[in-house]
């Protein structure tokens, strides 16, 4: 018996086979008529949505055609932010979206959430954290997220005393915005 329908993963090489009992010759055709296989077996690149007819014949000449669709599993995973900016020593939640699993393989500043959609990081420095996510139908996809570490470190200069009424002056450099 042969399933029709089935799904196969966006531009990976799969295969049908047909396994008919006394068989002679298969003729496996597109919906143009083109020939794509004369043998059990068809072999394709799933890159859209393919229609596809076997005429198997016996040695009695009988012949039986049956046609079937294969569906291109178009899967793209989702990441919540292509980047995230944190501060230098804090964590910060990155996220995918859209699949059945997910694995962020372990890298420098990972904390938790390895086969989570979601994860933890705290990088010491500008870095790409990927993640593989697969859907219901078995097919992979990977992304990527930027985790952008500012480098604004808090420097105290030499303490000073000063007298009741006398002023300092203080200074800061290198951030975007400043609160005294």
């Amino acid at each position: 018996r042969l399933n029709l329908d089935t799904i196969a993963c966006f531009g990976q090489s799969d295969s049908i086979n047909a396994y008919v009992y006394k068989a002679l010759t298969y003729n496996w055709t597109n919906a143009a008529g083109n020939q794509l296989s004369d043998s059990a077996a068809m072999y394709f690149k799933a890159v859209s949505d393919i229609k596809y007819f076997l005429k198997v014949t016996d040695s009695f000449s009988c012949s039986k055609t049956v046609s079937g669709i294969i569906h291109a599993d178009v899967f793209k995973p989702n990441v919540a932010a292509k980047a995230v900016s944190v501060c230098f020593g804090d964590s910060v939640q990155i996220a995918a979206t859209g699949g059945a699993s997910y694995d962020w393989p372990a890298s420098p500043g990972f904390l938790t959430g390895s086969s989570k959609p979601d994860a933890y990081v705290r990088p010491a420095h500008r870095q790409y954290y990927f993640v593989s996510v697969t859907d219901t139908n078995g097919c992979s996809a990977k992304d990527s997220v930027l985790v952008i570490v500012s480098n604004i470190y808090q420097k105290a200069m030499q303490r000073k005393a000063i007298c009741p009424g006398d002023s300092i002056q203080l200074f800061a450099s290198g951030g975007k915005s400043y609160s005294w």
